[in-house]
């Protein structure tokens, strides 16, 4: 069987298309175009779906029919059902490995926060005039969208306090964010 890839659903706004909200479901799906996995895309949530082994997005189906959540965790199973000579890393140093990883944890572990959800979900006015309608429009009626997006952006914050970018300020996490991409820049600049 096919490789089952759940994740939250395409965004359209206006003329951009975005496969989907989340920047861990497109670090897995390059991954699978990257590799040639025969996959498909499946909304989370519909009816006979199965939940979230992670209780997050994106999760798959193995070919086998076991579920395996986080992204990182999905790339490195099918990594390792590759063979050595062939794997995305095969050509890079163990230097170069372990460079790669601190540039995906940073990504993935700060700069995800401060620039992803502080914009998206802890700024109001983002949060009010972007995130509820491009997250909900086609998943819920209209009437539900300022009750549910209290919900989940209450959840949200919470998360971010609880990570600790979130107990600064929004000038102290936008200096954050841009220090996180310029030390990314610099090592790929020189």
């Amino acid at each position: 069987g096919k490789l089952e890839v759940f994740t939250f659903k395409p965004l359209q706004s206006e003329s951009t298309f975005l496969a989907d909200a989340s920047p861990f479901v497109h670090k897995l799906l390059i991954y699978l175009a990257l590799t040639e996995v025969d996959f498909v895309v499946r909304g989370a949530g519909g009816r006979g779906n199965p939940s979230p082994p992670k209780g997050k997005l994106p999760f798959v189906r193995l070919p086998e029919g076991q579920l395996l959540g986080d992204s990182q965790f999905v790339v490195e199973e099918l990594e390792s059902r590759r063979p050595p000579e062939s794997r995305l890393d095969a050509g890079l140093s163990a230097e170069q490995r372990a460079l790669s990883h601190v540039v995906r944890r940073t990504l993935e572990e700060s700069a995800y926060w401060s620039m992803c959800i502080a914009r998206r979900w802890d700024n109001q006015a983002n949060f009010t005039e972007k995130t509820r309608s491009l997250y909900f429009t086609g998943l819920l009626p209209r009437c539900l969208h300022g009750p549910i997006g209290c919900i989940l952006r209450r959840s949200v914050r919470k998360a971010f306090w609880a990570q600790g970018i979130g107990r600064h300020s929004r000038a102290d996490v936008a200096r954050m964010a841009s220090e996180d991409f310029a030390a990314v820049e610099a090592l790929f600049s020189s």
